[in-house]
């Protein structure tokens, strides 16, 4: 998502969005740093039954967070 979102800059998603409006509040930073601790907790929360899709959508906005904090990796490398 990250890739396609950089490719692709009109591309929306529930979660692009979500990621967006967290940038422009400069509050992705902070979230992806008190995600972080959190994710081996979220991940661990999905595999539970029954599994809430609240977990899930954190656990993606902390991977967008942190593939949107690396550089980009060029296709041609």
């Amino acid at each position: 998502l990250s890739q396609l979102s950089r490719s692709h800059p009109s591309l929306n998603t529930r979660l692009l969005f979500a990621v967006r409006l967290l940038q422009n509040a400069r509050l992705l930073r902070p979230c992806y740093y008190l995600l972080r601790p959190l994710a081996a907790l979220l991940t661990s929360r999905l595999l539970q039954q029954p599994s809430s899709l609240l977990w899930l959508d954190l656990l993606k906005i902390y991977w967008l967070a942190d593939s949107l904090q690396r550089p980009a990796i060029s296709a041609e490398s």
